[in-house]
C-alpha cells in the first residue's frame, strides 16, 4: 500500500506488510502499487504532475525500472486520467492514459490511449484510442481481451449529459 507524505515536499511512500507476521517493509517513494499475479513484481506510479510515470520493481523493492514515457506524464487527478492492469500471466501491463484539456480553453479533449507494455522487452505498443476517459481497466482471464469503462463527462465534451459504457477489446499480437 502507499501512504501520503508527512511533510509537504515529500512523495507518497510505499510499504509492504506481511499479514501473517505484521512485519512492515518500506519499499520507497511511489503511489498506486499493484502486485503482479505471480507476486514477483510491483507496478506503481512515481513522480509529480507531468513527470508522473509508470514504474516497475521486484517484490523486494529493488531493480526499479521506468515503464512508461508519456510526454504529458500521467499527471494528477485534475490533469487527466490513467489506469493500469497486469495481464494474467504477469508478462504485460495494459496502461490507459488521457491528458485533460482545461474546459475554459474551449478546445477539444485529447483522446484516451491504451498501451500494452511487454515486460520482457520493455516495448510499448499503442493498441487503441477513444474520445472518452478509460476507467476500471482489467484483463479477461484468458489474457486476450481487456474490459473497461468509457466515460464522457458532459461539459468536457460540450455535451449536456454524462455518458458511461462498458466495452471489451480483443488484443491482437
Amino acid at each position: 500500500y502507499a501512504y501520503p507524505p508527512k511533510q509537504n515536499n515529500q512523495e507518497w511512500t510505499m510499504e509492504l506488510v506481511n499479514v501473517h507476521t505484521d512485519e512492515h517493509k518500506v519499499l520507497g517513494e511511489g503511489e498506486n502499487p499493484v502486485p503482479s499475479p505471480d507476486s514477483q513484481w510491483i507496478a506503481f506510479t512515481q513522480g509529480k504532475k507531468q513527470e508522473k510515470q509508470l514504474w516497475l520493481m521486484d517484490r523486494e523493492g529493488t531493480n526499479k525500472k521506468q515503464l512508461s514515457h508519456i510526454k504529458e506524464g500521467l499527471g494528477e487527478y485534475y490533469q487527466g486520467s490513467f489506469d493500469f492492469a497486469w495481464s494474467p500471466d504477469s508478462s504485460k501491463i495494459a496502461l490507459s492514459h488521457q491528458f485533460n484539456v482545461p474546459y475554459w480553453e474551449k478546445k477539444p479533449q485529447l483522446k484516451s490511449t491504451i498501451d500494452i507494455i511487454e515486460l520482457k522487452t520493455g516495448g510499448t505498443k499503442s493498441i487503441t484510442s477513444f474520445d472518452a476517459a478509460i476507467r476500471n481497466l482489467s484483463w479477461f482471464p484468458n489474457g486476450e481481451e481487456l474490459l473497461f469503462m468509457k466515460e464522457r463527462i458532459g461539459f468536457l465534451y460540450n455535451e449536456e449529459e454524462n455518458c458511461e459504457w462498458i466495452q471489451a477489446l480483443r488484443i491482437k499480437d
